[in-house]
């Protein structure tokens, strides 16, 4: 059966802005993928074993009551946080802060209101034949486009905001005729590449945060292009450990491009081997 048309939410709107747009775009985009899947086990949960509904008959108002539990919990999420943690004490009931965690807590809690009594049988939770019929699913929802992608985008980024407003949105509010040069030349939120050659993306503001986490690759990538012979791949490995062990000054984690790193490995290389000598 061909899953209804429906209107599947909001679409960001257009237009003149004067606040500034950009958020945290990799997180939004893990968190809209996350829905989906999400959507697709309250569905295959509350329609098992019933012989007159199938997920694709329930999958519009599962979508609307889904979405709307969500916000609600993540619009009090922080309150309702601050509350708990003054009236209890117990360390090991804190919340989490893991945004994806937050939205995943919500949403199983939604879940477990939807199943019916076969859903409730925790051989059934765990089985492989749920997971299977979830990902067959999930592969019907996507090849509809019952939901796509940049609809659950706008949904993700209201969670994020609400669940950790002070670290995902840049609330810059500027003139009309400022936003574009902000946006591409001082917005701390503003996506951007790492500058090493990783696969990673994220906000510029991040960037230190992902030099000095990711140290040891920047160095294995950067040294394997300066020592094209000479060093196996596990040699080029104790290479840069020992690099970031002569480090005492710690420059290479402070770098923030390949030439700057680049300098600071010669100069500790030049220094080691004087020391060495």
């Amino acid at each position: 059966m061909e899953l209804p048309v429906a209107d599947p939410g909001p679409v960001r709107a257009e237009g003149l802005l004067l606040q500034c747009p950009y958020c945290d775009s990799e997180a939004m985009h893990k968190l809209a993928q996350f829905l989906l899947p999400g959507l697709a086990a309250v569905c295959i949960d509350c329609t098992t074993g019933d012989l007159f509904r199938k997920p694709s008959v329930v999958a519009v108002d599962m979508r609307k009551e889904m979405v709307d539990y969500v916000t609600q919990r993540s619009e009090t999420f922080i309150s309702d946080s601050l509350i708990e943690s003054e009236a209890s004490q117990d360390q090991e009931n804190e919340m989490p802060v893991d945004p994806f965690e937050i939205v995943s807590i919500f949403m199983d809690d939604f879940s477990s209101t939807k199943r019916n009594i076969i859903g409730h049988v925790s051989g059934w939770l765990m089985s492989d034949s749920r997971e299977d019929k979830i990902d067959d699913f999930v592969q019907e929802m996507e090849m509809t486009r019952f939901w796509p992608l940049e609809r659950r985008e706008v949904i993700a980024e209201v969670l994020l905001k609400n669940v950790e407003p002070e670290n995902q949105n840049c609330e810059k509010r500027l003139l009309r005729r400022d936003m574009d040069r902000h946006c591409v030349t001082v917005c701390p939120m503003r996506p951007m590449k790492c500058p090493f050659g990783c696969d990673s993306s994220f906000p510029e503001r991040n960037l230190e945060q992902h030099c000095s986490e990711f140290l040891q690759a920047h160095l294995h990538k950067l040294l394997k292009v300066i020592h094209k012979k000479g060093f196996t791949d596990e040699g080029l490995k104790d290479h840069a450990l020992l690099l970031e062990k002569h480090d005492n000054d710690g420059k290479l984690a402070k770098s923030r491009d390949v030439r700057s790193l680049t300098n600071v490995v010669k100069n500790l290389e030049a220094k080691i081997k004087d020391d060495s000598s």
